[in-house]
């Protein structure tokens, strides 16, 4: 979801980078190689106008 929403509004996933706190975890979340946590996910929520359950399997 995710990497779906980055890609729909045309953003780099460097611009993620003041959210989620570093590149690398950025790349992890957008590449599904770390789980996004609850934190994270209402982040992510505010930032692109969603539900925050979006984010958590």
């Amino acid at each position: 979801m995710l990497r779906f929403l980055i890609e729909q509004r045309g953003l780099k996933p460097e611009e993620l980078v003041n959210l989620i706190g570093s590149e690398q975890k950025a790349n992890e979340l957008i590449n599904g190689k770390n789980s996004i946590s609850k934190e994270q996910a209402i982040i992510l929520a505010k930032f692109f106008h969603v539900d925050q359950s979006l984010f958590i399997n």
